[in-house]
Parts: structure tokens; sequence; C-alpha cells
């Protein structure tokens, strides 16, 4: 039997939280959304922005080094999308202050995670491995 390992960071502990919080955000501007009639924007919003969450705490039970950055990049992917539609909405709906919170936190989460994929990309890795029986 193969051993796991839980892989930690600095900044994982701030992805954890700043996407628990963002998707807390999220879920008030989805409402939001729904309320105004923006049915097609408000899906795609909530299927990325909820998707980030998702592969975070995936990345937090990942079997390999190859695996986290996997769900890592993945949420990075669904992050960058999640910022896609919130910009359109700005730009062509709506003004309101939790669609810029949420622009706020999803620059933050991005940058985030692009940090965590490029320092565990390195040659010299920063990942803590620890074997749990």
């Amino acid at each position: 039997m193969r051993p796991k390992f839980k892989p930690t960071l600095l900044a994982s502990r701030d992805i954890v939280q700043k996407s628990f919080d963002f998707s807390l955000s999220l879920i008030e501007f989805y409402i939001f959304l729904i309320k105004n009639n923006q049915l097609e924007f408000s899906e795609r919003l909530l299927k990325s922005g909820t998707n980030i969450r998702e592969n975070v705490e995936q990345s937090i039970k990942a079997n390999s080094k190859q695996e986290f950055i996997s769900k890592i990049s993945l949420a990075s992917k669904d992050a960058i999308e999640t910022r896609y539609w919130l910009k359109e909405i700005q730009m062509k709906f709506i003004s309101s202050n939790s669609c810029d919170t949420c622009v706020e936190q999803i620059n933050e989460i991005i940058n985030i995670l692009n940090y965590i994929t490029q320092s565990n990309c390195d040659s010299e890795v920063k990942l803590n491995i620890e074997y749990l029986n």
C-alpha cells in the first residue's frame, strides 16, 4: 500500500481560506444575478467559480505531487474563467459592490494559485510531504 502524503505550503492555507471566502461572495452575487434575470451569465459564473473551491479541496487530498499540481492548475484555469465572466458582467450589465468584491478576490486567488504552481514546478520543490499511516 502506497503511503499518502499531505502537501503543505504557506500559500496553501491562504488559498483554502480565500477560496472559501470567495465561494460565499460568489453565492451572494449569484443570487443577485438571478434576481436581475441574468441567468446565462449566472450559471456559467457559478459553475466555474465553484470548481475553484472543488479543485483546491481535491489538491489537499492529492496522492502525489503530480496530482497536487494538476488540481491546483485546474483551479487556476477555473479562476481565470471566473474572472472572465465577472469582467463580462461588470462591463455589459451590472455595476455592483458585490461584483467588485468578487473581482478583487478572484485576482488574489489567481495570484496565489500561480505562486503555488510555480513554486512546485521549480527544481527545488517547496512542498513538504508528510507520510501518514
